[in-house]
Formats: C-alpha cells, sequence, structure tokens
C-alpha cells in the first residue's frame, strides 16, 4: 500500500517547520561568518608572527653588529597588544567549539590531527602570557626553563595548517601528498640509490686520475678542485646530489672535461641522459599519475561524505528513509536548492523528483537517494 506520508501534500507546510527551516539557515549563515572571521583573524595573526620574527632577527642582527639601529621603528606596543588580542580571540573560539562538539572537536575522523594542534597552541600562547610572567617574577628559572618557555612560540607557526579547513583546494592538494607518498619514498630511493652508484665510480676515478697522472704546480688547482668535490665517498655523494637536483651540473662536469681529460664526457653524457634527463622524468611522470589517481579518489570519496550528510539533513526523524513531507521541507531551503542544481537536478518541482528518487514507493531510502544523485536521472 502507499506510504502514509503520501497523504500530506507538499505545499502544505506548517509554520512550525518554516520557522524551523528559517532557524536552521540563519544559524547556517551565522557559522559561514564566524568560519570567515576566524579564517581572517588566522591570516593576520600569521602576517603579525611574520613580522615580530623578522623585528626579532633585526634586533640580533644589530647586536652583533652587522645591522645598524634605527631602521625599524618601535613595535613592541603593537606586538604586545595583538599577542594578547589574538590569544583570547583564539581561546574564546577554542571554548565556543569545544562546547558545540564536546568530544568530537578531539575525535573527528578528518581533522583530529588539526584540532589537537591548534588547541596546543593556543595552551601554549596562554602559559607565555599569562602564567610564566608571573612564574619568573617570583622565581628565578635556570636559563635552560627559560628556552624551554621560548620554544614555544615556535609552535605557533603550525596555525598556518587551520588555513586548510578554509581552502578546499589547498586541503585537497595535501591529502593527495600524503596518499601518493609511498610512490615518493620508492622513487626518491631508487634516485639515491643511482647516484650513489655514480659518486662511488666518480670518486675512484678522480682518485685514479690523481694518483697516475703527472701534475705541475700550475694543476694544483684543479688537483684541489677534485679532491674537494670527488676525493671521498662523502664528498662525491653530496656533489652528485647537488648536480642532480640544482640543474647546475655543467659546472661540476667542464673541469673535468676539459682541464683532466675528454674520457670523463663518456661518463657524463650517459649520467646526464640516464639520470638527469630520462630518469627523473620518468619518476615525475609515475608520480603525477599517482597524484591525478589519489585526487579523484578522494574527489569521489568527499563526494560520498557529502551525499550522505544531504541524506541525514534531510531524514529529520532519522528512521533511515525520506518521507514526502520531510523531503518538502528539505527542498524548501535555498541552500539544497543550490545543492541539487549543481548534481543536475530540477528542484523547483520537488514532487516529480521525489517520485523520481524513491522509486514510486513513497518513500527514499539512504540507498535510492545515493544511486539516484549519483546516476544520470534528472
Amino acid at each position: 500500500g502507499a506510504h502514509p506520508s503520501n497523504e500530506h501534500s507538499f505545499t502544505d507546510l506548517n509554520s512550525e517547520a518554516g520557522s524551523e527551516l528559517e532557524h536552521e539557515e540563519l544559524w547556517g549563515l551565522l557559522t559561514v561568518i564566524f568560519e570567515n572571521l576566524i579564517t581572517l583573524c588566522i591570516f593576520l595573526n600569521i602576517v603579525f608572527l611574520f613580522l615580530r620574527v623578522e623585528l626579532e632577527s633585526y634586533t640580533v642582527a644589530v647586536r652583533i653588529g652587522i645591522e645598524q639601529p634605527g631602521k625599524w621603528p618601535d613595535l613592541d606596543v603593537i606586538f604586545s597588544v595583538t599577542q594578547h588580542l589574538f590569544s583570547l580571540v583564539f581561546l574564546v573560539e577554542l571554548v565556543v567549539r569545544i562546547a558545540m562538539e564536546r568530544s568530537r572537536y578531539f575525535y573527528a575522523r578528518h581533522w583530529r590531527i588539526f584540532n589537537i594542534i591548534d588547541a596546543s597552541v593556543v595552551a601554549s600562547a596562554c602559559v607565555e602570557l599569562y602564567i610564566i610572567p608571573y612564574v619568573t617574577s617570583d622565581l628565578e628559572l635556570d636559563l635552560t626553563c627559560m628556552r624551554i618557555f621560548r620554544l614555544l612560540r615556535c609552535v605557533r607557526a603550525s596555525r598556518m595548517s587551520r588555513l586548510l579547513h578554509s581552502f578546499s583546494n589547498l586541503r585537497v592538494l595535501l591529502a593527495t601528498v600524503a596518499v601518493s607518498f609511498s610512490s615518493l619514498f620508492w622513487s626518491l630511493l631508487l634516485v639515491f640509490f643511482t647516484v650513489a652508484g655514480a659518486s662511488i665510480v666518480m670518486c675512484q676515478l678522480v682518485l685514479f686520475s690523481i694518483q697516475t697522472q703527472s701534475w705541475d704546480e700550475d694543476d694544483q688547482e684543479i688537483v684541489e678542485w677534485m679532491y674537494t668535490y670527488y676525493g671521498s665517498i662523502g664528498r662525491s655523494l653530496w656533489s652528485f646530489f647537488e648536480l642532480t637536483f640544482s640543474g647546475g651540473w655543467p659546472n661540476y662536469a667542464r673541469p673535468l672535461v676539459h682541464k683532466v681529460s675528454g674520457f670523463f664526457a663518456l661518463f657524463w653524457v650517459v649520467y646526464v641522459s640516464v639520470v638527469i634527463f630520462a630518469l627523473t622524468r620518468i619518476i615525475s611522470a609515475l608520480f603525477l599519475k599517482d597524484t591525478l589517481q589519489a585526487a579523484a579518489a578522494d574527489a569521489e570519496k568527499r563526494k560520498k561524505e557529502a551525499l550522505a550528510s544531504l541524506f541525514a539533513s534531510a531524514d529529520s526523524s532519522g528512521d533511515g528513509q525520506i518521507t514526502a513531507d520531510e523531503f518538502s521541507r528539505f527542498t524548501k531551503s535555498s541552500k539544497t536548492k543550490k545543492n541539487l542544481e549543481e548534481l543536475g537536478f530540477e528542484a523547483d518541482n520537488p514532487e516529480s523528483l521525489f517520485e523520481a528518487l524513491g522509486k514510486g514507493d513513497g518513500a527514499i531510502s539512504s540507498d535510492e537517494f545515493l544511486s539516484g544523485v549519483k546516476g544520470p536521472a534528472k
């Protein structure tokens, strides 16, 4: 038989449901404003952090005699006020988020680590500003403890990770790099063994040349150059690391070819062609392929999660099915209409859309909703 909810009309909604919907939309708008304001505060805090570190660097340069005093104005008062202001803003934000999300703030699936880092940053700032000054005024702490307390400032740089909440492309890129880390690790390991092998060969060739060739006093400079760059395994390995990844390999190869022996050109032709040109480009192409695949998988995963969240929002009763009344209230929201239109559906006719997604049985299950929204039905 027909589902009982079919007796309700799509257009006959009571005022209580409309008021509830307006309340949800207002709450969503306030949430967006709150998030944007916090993002702006984070950005401004990072700017002031950069300026403060730059001023501290200038102060050290003046102390050791590298810079002349007077180039920077006295900004200690401004930095002190902004430091207290930002610390209080972020402390209030942390309290509000924990009060709203409670334990979910520390156990969120995607942002657990970032939330813990952010709470640590806020706690360290409060300790530095409101506890350490009173402790040091009454007690004489040794220099080691003071250095540890000063290192708490470095933790604030991790606040930049909070910006990942606001920039979706940056968040996806970071997740993609994390997924592709395995491919990156093995690629770097292959390059390392190749570079290490070449550096051993070059070290032996250079030592053989130094020991067997006749050198004049005028050649002392090139002999010292050869030993400096390739005279031991460590020196040779570091030189090959530089010339492989810096793109300046001619500066490391030309002196050997022009001033020592032309036979070194054979080695460099093979190494540059096989390693610097071919191997690095093949690894880059494979890494790019894995990165694109990881990005596509991440986008599909987030789409499924967004659709599941959309279904949960529509299923106000929580019984795992969307009735006609629930769907009608759900599609009245301008945000819902926008989401459905982005998925290719006409949200102006909720009756036909409900029948299409629910297969005509009077309700929409989770599987029907996910398959219908992802499918070609319009």
